[in-house]
């Protein structure tokens, strides 16, 4: 399994590698192979050393991270929600985060670590949830494609990458019938990415006024005398502050919503 990397006060551990859920699109257990899991201690012990060296935000990584089963040190199995526990103990993590998660594993188990563990509540009431979407799968009717816009509408995503269906070798879809003209499946992706756009576009303008806990990790690409800092929901705001916030967490009121970005100003 990788290192851990780190920039500036944001660090990414793998805790696990793999998949085995073999969809039938997806070529990861082929090349990736079963799902594998690092011991508890070995995540523990890279994050308390990361936190040590100022890391204030731990990224979890795994190709399907929330199927983490991991071993303590007596043995016994560690399921995902655990591991966010221990992490959460840990003194100087101020955040953590995780991708890629699964829907088949997102147990009421990791549903209730939200609802006790402060360095992920954070994010609640206002959950911002990203996802992933294929537009034009083998066999895909219009009426499909309505179920995931009515998904789509009912949860409220933030943000999601969204592409066009297109085969992987030696996966089962490869060999599916795909009669579905192109024009149509880029027709139903830019209507699927517009309105995601602007659900995210109305979250953003609901932060204005708000004051955001945010890790400060740099200057700003533009402005003089700015920096950039990123919300809990995974906005960027810049800010005018001075350079000794860098790597720091920071309260910033929101003052103005951009197509890609958020002002700011300390509180």
């Amino acid at each position: 399994l990788p290192a851990p990397t780190a920039t500036g006060a944001t660090a990414f551990v793998s805790v696990m590698e793999g998949c085995s859920k073999y969809c039938s699109y997806c070529v990861v257990p082929y090349t990736r192979g079963e799902e594998i899991s690092r011991p508890l201690m070995d995540v523990l012990v890279e994050c308390a050393h990361l936190a040590s060296q100022g890391v204030k935000e731990i990224t979890l990584l795994g190709q399907n991270v929330n199927a983490y089963c991991g071993r303590g040190t007596d043995g016994n199995p560690v399921d995902f929600a655990t591991l966010l526990e221990f992490v959460s103990e840990i003194p100087g993590i101020e955040r953590i985060r995780y991708t890629t998660s699964h829907p088949k594993e997102f147990s009421d188990r990791l549903i209730e670590a939200y609802g006790k563990l402060p360095k992920l509540r954070e994010v609640r009431p206002d959950i911002s949830i990203a996802t992933d979407f294929i537009v034009g799968f083998p066999g895909e009717t219009e009426e499909d494609f309505a179920e995931t816009m009515r998904l789509i509408k009912e949860v409220g995503f933030d943000a999601s990458f969204s592409f066009v269906y297109s085969p992987r070798p030696g996966t089962p879809a490869a060999s599916y019938k795909d009669d579905t003209p192109q024009e149509v499946k880029l027709k139903r992706l830019q209507h699927l990415q517009s309105v995601i756009d602007a659900k995210a576009t109305e979250i953003s303008q609901s932060m204005l006024g708000r004051v955001e806990r945010c890790l400060v990790f740099g200057k700003a690409k533009k402005g003089e005398g700015l920096l950039s800092a990123r919300t809990d929901n995974n906005r960027v705001v810049n800010f005018k502050g001075d350079d000794s916030l860098i790597g720091q967490m920071a309260n910033i009121r929101i003052t103005e919503v951009y197509p890609h970005t958020l002002g700011g100003e300390l509180a």
